[in-house]
């Protein structure tokens, strides 16, 4: 009893000064705020457009206004309910998106594969139907209303240590944020890092 007395008598300020940021933190895809601004995508007649873009679904890659994501898009038409969106960046593929409608066309999955990353992040979103697309046009036509969002538990995870000096953070995929307490402007750094690195 004596020795434990000790320990916590010569050791107050490790244990106190922990900061409550400090650990691994999940991020909670049910709190997130979703769009109020239903999404509109027009497929028909060979065209897709949404968000002001306009391509051919043809399923070729096509040059669309430089992103730091991506310079080309494809579109290709799976089947009556299923839609694949393919963006590129220097010909890499960095994002693709299945967007599927139910049968009944009340619903729409879109499963994107964020493959910006050294491993591989999928986002899945669900949304209702708000309005019917233009007669003749393809199911997924029409306004979608998202109403929940999931993510892969690594896309999701960030860990964070605050010190009296400053503040850090750090993802799985090597992207780290260190600052001082200083008022001053740091940059975010990207360890590349090699798939079995981690």
């Amino acid at each position: 009893m004596k020795t434990l007395l000790a320990l916590l008598l010569l050791s107050p300020v490790p244990l106190l000064a922990q900061s409550p940021f400090d650990g691994v933190w999940i991020i909670d895809t049910n709190s997130t705020q979703l769009p109020q601004k239903p999404a509109v995508f027009f497929l028909a007649k060979g065209i897709f457009r949404w968000e002001g873009t306009e391509i051919k679904a043809d399923g070729n890659d096509q040059k669309v206004p430089e992103t730091g994501y991506w310079d080309t898009i494809s579109v290709r038409i799976v089947d009556d309910h299923t839609v694949e969106i393919i963006s590129k960046k220097a010909g890499k593929t960095m994002f693709t998106e299945v967007d599927t409608g139910s049968s009944d066309g009340a619903t729409l999955t879109q499963l994107v594969k964020d493959t910006t990353e050294v491993q591989a992040v999928t986002i899945e979103t669900l949304s209702k139907r708000v309005d019917q697309g233009p007669a003749n046009s393809h199911p997924l036509s029409g306004s979608w209303r998202a109403y929940k969002v999931s993510r892969s538990k690594r896309g999701s995870t960030i860990t964070y240590r605050c010190t009296t000096d400053g503040f850090s953070a750090e993802t799985p995929f090597g992207e780290k944020f260190d600052a001082k307490f200083d008022g001053k402007d740091y940059l975010s750094k990207t360890t590349l890092l090699t798939p079995w690195s981690r």
